[in-house]
């Protein structure tokens, strides 16, 4: 086991006792000439062109099937048909705990932050077997779907997400997604107007905002990232071999992880399914990743003073907790690591199922 599967062994395991206290951690950041994939959860006025360049992951699942007709989910002791009731209700709710942390070359934690949130869902309409909700971040949940705002800087989370479920639980996409895509535009050209971006910057976040699957994949991972199983049929007699695709640390382009995605059924378990997956970058997407580390701290420094990126990894784990009876993810968990050097940042989620209003 190399030191990168130490790392995102060591930081898979601390997730609950960083998050036990359910307080939020602030400690100045750490400085970098360019800050890959992790978003701290700083009081920080909203950098609109850090997100457009920070997209987001988002899972390609090959080679599975969506056989099962939506009437009919028939299982056996080799297969599973991942069906989500969580459409089924007025109102549900999942609590996510996040950590995010870096540390330096001695393993020392420079930055740390935690937070504890609340992805309140509630159904707006069912139309031909697509239901509506609204999905809303609050740090806190009476139990009647209303709480407090988030005390986040990041105005995307200040806004309602409209999200589309089939029948099967499987998530459609996000609804009112122009509303974040002129959001990104707005702000991209205020900045451009201010001379803060060149023209060259300011066409390729208007080109890069386009498409609806861009928007989601930058504003909706933690919606994409729970619900992305749903709706398909798995065998739980081997493995699959999957492409997860994300984004560069340095720039916006397509960034392949290839890995594996396992489904069983625990030892003394009667209605739990597991999903465990992981996933690392291979040695050409690592060798891309330093050609665009190059080439943008060149264009940031063009007297050639910059620190030299002689290793670049990015690795990430998931575990989703399924329970047959209620049809719902009870838990999943995710852990994606990036490694730089001798440096390595990380951000952790844990979603729980916290509540449900019929």
């Amino acid at each position: 086991m190399g030191r990168g599967d130490n790392r995102m062994t060591a930081a898979t395991n601390s997730l609950d006792n960083l998050i036990s206290s359910n307080r939020r951690i602030l400690i100045p950041d750490y400085t970098f000439a360019i800050r890959p994939l992790v978003r701290f959860l700083t009081h920080q006025p909203l950098n609109m062109l850090k997100h457009a360049v920070l997209s987001a992951s988002i899972l390609a699942l090959s080679g599975i099937s969506n056989a099962f007709a939506q009437s009919s989910f028939r299982e056996s002791d080799s297969s599973v048909f991942l069906y989500g009731s969580h459409s089924k209700h007025r109102i549900f709710v999942y609590q996510l705990a996040e950590v995010e942390y870096v540390t330096n070359e001695n393993d020392q934690i420079v930055s740390l932050n935690t937070d504890t949130n609340y992805l309140v869902f509630e159904r707006k309409l069912i139309r031909k077997g697509v239901s509506v909700y609204s999905m809303k971040y609050l740090s806190a949940y009476t139990g009647k779907g209303l709480g407090v705002s988030s005390n986040f800087s990041d105005t995307l989370r200040y806004l309602p997400y409209e999200v589309e479920f089939d029948s099967t639980g499987k998530l459609i996409g996000l609804r009112n997604w122009t509303i974040f895509r002129d959001l990104y535009l707005a702000d991209a050209t205020r900045k451009y107007r201010e001379n803060k971006i060149d023209a060259n910057q300011y066409d390729q976040i208007r080109k890069f905002f386009e498409t609806r699957d861009k928007v989601e994949a930058t504003v909706a991972q933690d919606i994409f990232s729970l619900f992305s199983m749903f709706g398909k049929e798995y065998t739980l007699t081997g493995s699959y071999i999957v492409v997860k695709e994300t984004a560069s640390p340095f720039t916006r382009e397509p960034v392949l992880m290839q890995g594996k995605l396992q489904l069983e059924k625990p030892e003394g378990t009667k209605n739990t399914i597991t999903a465990k997956g992981s996933w690392e970058t291979d040695s050409r997407a690592e060798e891309k990743m330093k050609d665009d580390y190059q080439r943008i701290a060149l264009m940031l420094n063009p007297d050639g003073v910059y620190n030299q990126l002689n290793q670049v990894r990015l690795t990430s784990e998931t575990t989703l907790y399924y329970n047959k009876v209620q049809t719902k993810a009870m838990s999943y968990k995710l852990a994606d690591v990036v490694l730089m050097n001798s440096t390595t940042k990380a951000r952790l989620r844990t979603f729980q199922l916290w509540d449900l209003v019929d």
